[in-house]
């Protein structure tokens, strides 16, 4: 069974983590008697291109391979940085214009465009003459069919307060329905970004200006990862902008697209960086505080807030000030460039080799560069000097499973999922945005297969 996932993986771009396997050999089996099959073998010739059936075969692989997770206003970091920044400057940007097109793709049951429409709805009050073109798509015609209705329970406001359900849906029953108002600002459809042509004019999907692909890339395979980059890319307009989930693109890279690090997230934009006018925030380095089971059980401290000092006996990390030199190291690498980014790091790590930000830094570095090898060892420096730090495990699972080291990697997960439980729920994560510790714990445990 094990050359026959790797036949799949292959054929469906998809990760088969280890605790999901015992799930896909039942899908197998129903599916071979659903097809008639003798052998599981024939199972991977309707995943070939070209077969008739194919579509629908991928469709129920990913069902069973992915979770469909989502929520309202799901990491409340990027939806800060979109509100804040992103969207303001793009709808700068385009003032002329007066036009936005937008694209929340893997969309699930529509959370996620929604949100994006209530950001817009807020940031153009009183502003009419804007035309909004925002899509959502799946490839799940029932996750499509849900959101259309715009219709969710209780669990789909888990990120958000109470306010916020009042003020945009309306009960019914025991569900709440989105104002007309929003759902009519999102147009959902079919999409499948393995199999379909890409840019599409003729549906709206190209010169696009945001492109949200969060949460999909840790489902598939390197080479899957590479091609769907690619081909969003080439869905955006000179300028535009790729969001992801947290490090789903560090050992990807593209050549239309460059980074641009904030303190919520890093961001892929369109085109050659521009020194002149790309935005200067850079995630702070790590400060500790105070909290049960670890010594950096801590959000990523905003330049207005102090971190309150750990009284964890432990080494912790080293205390740091807006006026750290690291920062110059994250300006640099936020305007793109990321060679001078790394001599400076480099330069800091020359005189002080302890500090584990350094390490980390670099790391992040030479993974966006390609360079996996050394982006390893400097992973492992954070980690001797800093062995708590979630964000450096993160990073290093995701090398050892390109690598095809599972034994090393189930480990890494292993020690995710502990440091991640020992944190207080609503703790945040250094370096892995505002999604609390809980949330994030729960998250892991699914894509990997691991106990609750």
């Amino acid at each position: 069974m094990k050359h026959l996932f790797a036949h799949i993986a292959r054929h469906s771009g998809l990760r088969i983590p280890d605790g999901s396997r015992e799930r896909l050999e039942q899908h197998i089996l129903t599916r071979m008697r659903a097809l008639q099959l003798q052998r599981p073998e024939d199972f991977v010739h309707y995943l070939q291109p070209g077969t008739a059936g194919r579509s629908e075969e991928l469709h129920l692989l990913a069902a069973v391979l992915t979770t469909g997770e989502t929520f309202f206003m799901r990491d409340a970091g990027q939806m800060q940085l979109l509100r804040d920044t992103l969207l303001p400057a793009l709808l700068e940007s385009r003032s002329r214009q007066r036009r936005l097109r937008l694209w929340s793709t893997a969309c699930s049951t529509g959370e996620e465009a929604y949100s994006l429409a209530i950001l817009l709805h807020e940031l153009l009050a009183g502003r009419d003459d804007w035309q909004i073109d925002l899509y959502g798509t799946d490839v799940n015609p029932q996750a499509l069919r849900r959101a259309t209705t715009g219709e969710y329970g209780p669990w789909a406001f888990r990120g958000c307060d109470e306010a916020f359900r009042r003020r945009y849906f309306e009960p019914r029953g025991d569900q709440w329905r989105l104002q007309t108002r929003i759902r009519g600002m999102v147009r959902f459809m079919p999409g499948d970004l393995l199999l379909d042509t890409l840019p599409a004019p003729s549906r709206g999907l190209a010169e696009l200006d945001l492109v949200l692909c969060r949460n999909l890339f840790i489902y598939l395979q390197p080479e899957a990862i590479a091609t769907v980059t690619h081909k969003l890319a080439h869905c955006l307009r000179d300028g535009g902008i790729l969001l992801t989930g947290h490090g789903e693109l560090r050992t990807q890279g593209c050549d239309l697209l460059h980074t641009q690090m904030y303190p919520q997230s890093v961001v892929y934009r369109k085109g050659p960086p521009d020194t002149q006018s790309a935005p200067i925030l850079a995630p702070p380095p790590l400060s500790p505080v105070a909290a049960p089971g670890s010594a950096i059980a801590a959000s990523v401290p905003s330049p207005q807030r102090t971190a309150k000092p750990s009284t964890r006996p432990s080494r912790p990390l080293p205390p740091t000030a807006e006026t750290d030199p690291l920062l110059a190291a994250w300006r640099l690498a936020d305007a793109g460039c990321l060679h001078e980014a790394l001599t400076h790091c480099r330069g800091l790590l020359t005189q002080d080799p302890m500090r584990p930000e350094p390490h980390f830094l670099a790391a992040v570095l030479y993974m966006e560069l390609g360079d996996t090898s050394t982006a390893r060892e400097a992973l492992r420096k954070a980690l001797y000097l800093a062995p708590d730090l979630i964000a450096a495990h993160v990073q290093l699972e995701r090398l050892q499973a390109g690598a095809d080291q599972p034994q090393a990697a189930h480990r890494t997960r292993a020690i995710v999922a502990r440091l991640l439980e020992d944190l207080p729920p609503d703790a945040r994560v250094p370096f892995l945005g505002e999604s609390r510790a809980a949330e994030l714990g729960a998250h892991w445990a699914r894509l990997h297969g691991l106990e609750p």
